[in-house]
């Protein structure tokens, strides 16, 4: 058959048919009449013209349907996949595809917003999720993703009433229990925030941003030793956890425990070289030890 990639649409067509016939037919084996599966075709099919890409132009109806989510699962995974290289349009761009070929692929729609969601595009985002949302209105994932991208938009009581539905989905969400507690810490309900973050450990222990941001409220409330107590129990979770180490150093500053502030820092430092937040911390640590040792 040549070159795949340079197949004509004519003999794909031919091939097409071809499929159609073999649907049609019916195996005769121990006296029974065996219907050649869909899913069975739909692979021979996919193995015929090597990879989803080399068909991208077939127009796929009704009977071909299976055939046209299998292809649409692909191209989502590559979505996904260059989602995690931080290749943001390109994902976009196969996001796209597959729901060019499966418009209720919910999932697709979902990640398409995480991804719009990462270049700024909020609003677009939000519409992304919506639509996943449509498709599955118990999708407890976008939900909790249009909350935290009405927050990124300052509408922060929208956005707890998102999170409040992804947790009446899935009461067990401890993200989504993360995320209420983010905006409601930025709304200054502090002890309900830290409420939330202890249900998110309660559900998932080990979840490592909770424990900095429950850290972080408790330093704002003054309970310093607290929250020592939680940065380090996410460095014992995730030990090059740099924001971790710096955090630890600043609320050790705070009760004048310099010396272990500096080591903190370098802790930080050592993990992220590039960060200069690190490294000014760090500095002005040595600054008010050396004048307090003068």
């Amino acid at each position: 058959m040549g070159n795949k990639k340079n197949m004509r649409l004519d003999e794909i067509k031919d091939i097409e048919r071809e499929f159609d016939e073999l649907r049609r037919l019916k195996i005769k084996r121990k006296k029974r009449l065996i219907k050649i599966p869909e899913w069975f075709l739909a692979v021979m099919f996919l193995t015929v013209f090597g990879t989803y890409e080399t068909i991208d132009n077939l127009k796929f109806q009704g009977k071909h349907s299976l055939i046209r989510h299998i292809i649409a699962d692909e191209w989502y995974n590559k979505g996904k996949a260059l989602g995690k290289e931080g290749r943001l349009e390109e994902a976009i761009k196969r996001y796209n595809k597959a729901i060019s070929l499966k418009q209720n692929h919910r999932l697709a729609w979902n990640n398409k917003g995480v991804e719009l969601a990462n270049l700024g595009k909020l609003e677009e985002a939000i519409k992304a999720y919506d639509r996943a949302i449509g498709i599955k209105p118990k999708y407890a994932t976008a939900w909790n993703n249009k909350g935290m991208a009405l927050k990124d938009l300052g509408k922060l009581e929208e956005a707890i009433k998102a999170c409040d539905k992804a947790l009446e989905i899935k009461p067990k969400f401890a993200t989504a229990w993360n995320n209420k507690g983010v905006i409601l810490s930025e709304l200054g309900q502090l002890e309900e925030a830290i409420e939330c973050y202890d249900k998110a450990i309660e559900i998932k222990p080990k979840l490592t941003e909770t424990w900095i941001n429950k850290g972080f409220i408790l330093e704002n409330l003054g309970q310093i030793e607290e929250a020592i107590e939680c940065y380090d129990k996410a460095i014992t979770i995730k030990p090059k956890y740099a924001t971790a180490w710096n955090n630890k150093g600043v609320a050790l500053e705070r009760i004048k425990k310099y010396e272990e502030a500096i080591k903190a820092y370098d802790k930080a430092i050592n993990i992220n070289p590039s960060n200069e937040i690190y490294k000014q911390n760090k500095k002005i640590a040595q600054k008010t030890l050396l004048n307090k040792t003068r």
